[in-house]
């Protein structure tokens, strides 16, 4: 069900692109409690395909796949929160579901819950806090956090010391592909 909600949606396997009936798909699967299916769901109530923009229902959703451990849906939770999508902005609940995500490794969620401790969001500010989610961000894998810690070792920002290899090997990272050969650290 939801292999043939993902194909409707984007009219891959010669199938013609039906968003309306991806979202009927999606939802009986979801149903059923998969997760996978429940993010999907979630999704694209909140983006507004195949439907309008519902951001209660999607925020139900996204709960749900969040309460199976699944990482990007506690991640979304995480940015529904921080954003007030639906609901009133809450920094607190924010950091919650970022922390959860973060803790299973998701880069971005690792990335945004550091942002929230740099900027003291729903957490007490802790520049070592934030860059330790920083780092750990950018070790599996985010460009992002990869081209904070550059722009770190170049300017001495967050206690780092000024180091233009490290900001030069940081900043090289960031624009590789992904799965490309790592680079040899300075």
């Amino acid at each position: 069900q939801l292999l043939y909600g993902k194909l409707l949606a984007s009219g891959a396997a010669g199938l013609k692109q039906d968003p309306v009936t991806a979202l009927t798909w999606y939802r009986k699967a979801a149903e059923q409690g998969r997760p996978d299916a429940q993010f999907e769901l979630a999704s694209a109530l909140a983006a507004g395909r195949g439907t309008g923009i519902n951001h209660v229902q999607a925020l139900y959703w996204y709960l749900e796949a969040a309460s199976r451990n699944h990482t990007e849906a506690q991640n979304n939770l995480g940015v529904i929160y921080t954003k007030g999508l639906g609901v009133e902005p809450d920094f607190r609940k924010a950091a919650k579901w970022y922390e959860q995500a973060a803790r299973q490794g998701h880069a971005t969620a690792q990335y945004n819950l550091g942002y929230m401790y740099l900027k003291g969001q729903g957490v007490d500010q802790d520049d070592i806090q934030a860059l330790a989610l920083f780092r750990k961000s950018a070790a599996n894998g985010n460009p992002t956090a990869m081209r904070l810690l550059a722009e770190g070792y170049d300017k001495g920002w967050l206690g780092l010391p000024r180091d233009p290899r490290q900001s030069r090997y940081w900043l090289q990272l960031s624009q590789r592909p992904a799965g490309a050969s790592p680079v040899t650290p300075p």
